[in-house]
């Protein structure tokens, strides 16, 4: 279930095209899942490849299988790789970092680039964080993967609060 992680259409689409078309919803699904296709082509083939698939069943609608319901996805199947991500805290991440923001097909890639570099450069190095999560929920963080918890992170200081708080970084960590 991913209610509140996805447009509630990405679902909706891909339960019809399960229902009626599984084994090529399947295929799509390994393709996207194949570590060794470059993470962008993966997402620009999913997009094309999904809504001819849909398009199959349904004439001119929209698939609404975008970056951000594919981050889903691949999180689901690879925690340890993948998180979350939504545009409009990427877009003040990039901001407030002082890069430039990608476009559709690229920003996952890039949001991806940084959120390791985020975990790489803050969180790994602050011990006192990563006790304090362990701490709070022991069933299911013991420190060892900071993507979803960089993740949380930007979403709770970018997205959640109505102005970006800057208590994450000092300027420009670059």
């Amino acid at each position: 279930k991913c209610g509140n992680l996805v447009y509630r259409l990405s679902g909706a689409v891909l339960n019809h095209i399960a229902s009626e078309k599984p084994e090529d919803l399947r295929r799509l699904f390994k393709a996207l899942y194949n570590e060794s296709i470059p993470l962008e082509d993966r997402i620009k083939n999913w997009d094309r490849d999904v809504l001819k698939l849909y398009r199959l069943l349904n004439g001119e609608h929209a698939h609404h299988q975008d970056e951000r319901a594919i981050s889903v996805y691949l999180t689901y199947h690879s925690p340890d790789h993948y998180t979350f991500f939504k545009s409009s805290y990427y877009v003040k991440f990039c901001k407030l970092i002082g890069e430039k923001a990608k476009k559709k097909h690229q920003k996952y890639k890039h949001y991806m680039d940084l959120i390791h570099m985020f975990v790489n450069d803050y969180i790994s190095k602050d011990q006192e964080l990563i006790d304090l999560v362990a701490s709070l929920i022991p069933e299911y963080y013991d420190g060892s993967n900071n993507l979803l918890l960089a993740q949380d992170i930007l979403f709770q200081n970018l997205e959640k609060n109505d102005s970006i708080n800057y208590w994450v970084f000092q300027g420009n960590p670059k």
